[in-house]
C-alpha cells in the first residue's frame, strides 16, 4: 500500500491519492502518517474527539452522521461548542484540504456518505484521482442510497 501511494503520487499521473482504511490503527500503521514527507502534503482525517463533546452534543452528533449530515453538524452543533476552540475536528474539513495530496481516512466515511469522494474532490481541487481500499470486504458489502422523487425528476 505504502509503495504504491509513493508512485502514484511521485509519477505525477493523480492530483489526489485517497487511502481508505477499514480501522485506525491500519491507518496509524501507513508509512507517510508515521513519516509524512516533507514536499508533499499528507491528511489523515481523524475521527472526532467524542469525549471532547460531550454526552449531549455526541448524542446530536451520532443522529447527524446516521443521516449523512456532517456538514450541518459542524455549522449547528461545533458552532455552538464552547469547547471549539483549540478543537481540530471541525476545521479538518473542507477549504482546509485544498493542495492536499493523500488523504488517508476510515472506509465509513464512504458509508456514511457515498458522495465522499466527489467531496474531497472538491475540497482538494483535485481533477485526477486514485481512491485505493486497504481491504475488499468494503466492495461486497451492500450500500443503499435513497434518492427522493423530486432530485430523481430534476436530474
Amino acid at each position: 500500500m505504502d509503495s504504491t501511494v509513493d508512485a502514484a503520487v511521485r509519477m505525477g499521473r493523480y492530483d489526489l491519492v485517497i487511502v481508505l482504511c477499514p480501522t485506525r490503527r491500519l491507518i496509524e500503521e501507513r508509512l507517510w502518517i508515521r513519516e509524512p514527507p516533507g514536499d508533499i502534503r499528507v491528511i489523515n482525517l481523524r475521527p472526532r474527539p467524542r469525549r471532547r463533546c460531550g454526552d449531549e452534543r455526541d448524542t446530536r452528533w451520532k443522529i447527524c452522521e446516521r443521516r449523512s449530515l456532517g456538514a450541518l453538524g459542524r455549522v449547528e452543533i461545533c458552532g455552538q461548542c464552547p469547547r471549539r476552540r483549540g478543537c481540530f475536528w471541525p476545521g479538518q474539513y473542507g477549504k482546509r484540504l485544498k493542495g492536499a495530496r493523500v488523504v488517508y481516512a476510515t472506509q465509513v466515511h464512504l458509508e456514511r456518505s457515498p458522495s465522499f469522494i466527489l467531496q474531497l474532490k472538491q475540497w482538494t481541487s483535485a481533477q485526477r484521482i486514485l481512491v485505493l481500499l486497504d481491504e475488499s470486504n468494503f466492495i461486497l458489502k451492500t450500500l443503499r442510497r435513497r434518492i427522493n422523487h423530486r432530485d430523481l425528476a430534476r436530474f
